[in-house]
């Protein structure tokens, strides 16, 4: 069966602990060929609907892996591979056995962990047991489990969590480079910078439910990130008039920003007093960016989802001739 054969479909999803409902009503389905991050505030459910997506909790709903559910496949490791933050490792067994044993009587499965394996850098510690691993490779044998098999459709919690940041990027083209032979990766993440890089699609947790489904670009315009950024000759004149015309701007160094995301109302703006236009562009703002940002629709519901903000200078522009 072909990576992107197998599509992730949600139905009706929910879940509970003692009674009280942390999932309810949940609808997903990831296309093929892409990277979802969900994102949500700490109890927001994310932990949840990965566990409850791989069977691993009960509750209402379907969930169905190419039109069937996962334990109704001949070899369901072939079609979900999961990575929930701590790998299962009897305490007497090496790392090296571990894999062995992960990957045993699945074609391929030996070349692709031996690939993976030096990809991470576990041979260096590919004889110690469970109680002598860091998290950090913790999470490197975790990752490479639920990549294995090669299943079609992974599902990561916090997957580079830990990591260093030369492996964490290894980890960011390994799942890109799944999503471009068809597969579906839904992962959660609190390291937004690194997240940004990798994702194509967002979806926000909220009150047990899906409060918003969509692009990268969109979820971060939504929030009101961004907006349109120009340089012109005189840009002090520039601002009164985009005041006049109702729109908010200020001066960021040698730029006007225009919180607004039509470059053509600033173009037409300059243009009716005279002023010199030098460059113009859409800027856009980073994930962290649009998810602190006050002014979204839900900004200050979220917390921060990840250290060392890079502020201002985060944004980028989008240049147009």
């Amino acid at each position: 069966m072909r990576h992107d054969d197998v599509r992730l479909e949600v139905t009706g999803l929910g879940c509970s602990y003692g009674g009280h409902a942390v999932l309810a009503d949940v609808d997903l389905r990831p296309e093929p060929g892409t990277v979802t991050l969900v994102l949500g505030r700490n109890g927001a459910g994310k932990t949840s609907l990965m566990r409850r997506l791989c069977g691993l909790t009960p509750g209402p709903g379907r969930v169905e892996l190419g039109g069937r559910a996962l334990l109704e496949h001949a070899r369901p490791h072939e079609v979900l591979g999961v990575d929930l933050g701590s790998v299962q490792m009897h305490p007497g067994r090496t790392v090296r056995d571990h894999l062995a044993l992960v990957g045993h009587g699945v074609p391929g499965a030996r070349e692709r962990i031996a690939d993976l394996v030096t990809a991470l850098g576990i041979d260096h510690y590919a004889e110690r047991r469970p109680d002598a691993l860091s998290t950090g490779m913790r999470r490197a044998v975790a990752l490479v489990a639920a990549l294995a098999c090669d299943p079609a459709v992974l599902l990561l919690d916090e997957p580079m969590n830990g990591l260093e940041i030369e492996k964490a990027r290894i980890v960011r083209t390994l799942l890109r480079e799944h999503a471009e032979r068809g597969g579906t990766v839904l992962l959660s993440s609190h390291i937004l910078a690194g997240a940004e890089l990798l994702a194509d699609r967002v979806v926000l947790i909220e009150g047990g439910g899906v409060r918003a489904d969509t692009t990268l670009d969109e979820f971060v315009l939504s929030r009101g990130g961004g907006g349109v950024q120009v340089v012109v000759d005189d840009p002090h004149e520039l601002l009164l008039e985009l005041g006049r015309r109702g729109i908010l701007a200020r001066l960021e160094g040698e730029s006007v920003v225009a919180d607004t995301a039509d470059t053509r109302v600033v173009s037409e703006a300059a243009s009716a007093i005279g002023v010199l236009v030098l460059q113009l562009g859409r800027r856009r703002a980073s994930l962290e960016d649009a998810v602190l940002e006050p002014g979204g629709s839900a900004g200050q519901e979220l917390p921060v989802l990840a250290a060392g903000r890079a502020g201002a200078g985060s944004a980028t522009m989008e240049m147009q001739g």
